[in-house]
């Protein structure tokens, strides 16, 4: 039996499973999906899909507290995420700016990183460690850097 990433909720827990089924139900042109908890690579496969940017705090082996919503909600807000300077901030820019914060807080405090953010949205169910690479890898990304989430 696979791993499962279980959601502890009020009554019944669910797994990734039951909520990929839920999200599958909704009609949508495009989704963003954030998962900030422990273990959220399990449910890449199982959420991935056409015109669909999942994001997940980490990877499937990780297994400890996240806090990488600490700097991907403040970086969505921040023209300073802004990287190339169109005077709005996509899901990547606000991503490549928190995997970055996050990783430098982690060397500061001398810590064991315990949290790798991955990002997938090209449905093929495998997310990218490194999406800002995406012109150059050919992989998850591209969606990511022309979806923005403010009107602005």
């Amino acid at each position: 039996m696979a791993e499962k990433l279980r959601l502890n909720l009020p009554g019944t827990d669910i797994t990734h499973e039951q909520l990929a089924k839920w999200i599958n139900e909704i009609k949508s042109s495009s989704m963003v999906i954030v998962l900030d908890c422990p273990g959220a690579g399990l449910a890449v496969k199982a959420l991935a899909g056409k015109d669909r940017i999942l994001i997940g705090a980490c990877t499937d082996e990780q297994r400890y507290s996240t806090q990488f919503s600490k700097y991907f909600i403040p970086a969505l807000a921040d023209l300073q995420s802004d990287s190339d300077h169109d005077g709005k901030v996509s899901v990547l820019e606000a991503f490549t700016v928190a995997a970055r914060q996050l990783d430098d807080s982690y060397r500061r405090q001398n810590l064991l990183q315990t949290e790798t953010p991955i990002l997938e949205d090209n449905a093929d169910g495998v997310a990218s460690l490194q999406p800002w690479r995406y012109e150059k890898d050919s992989a998850d990304g591209l969606a990511a850097s022309m979806c923005f989430l403010s009107h602005e």
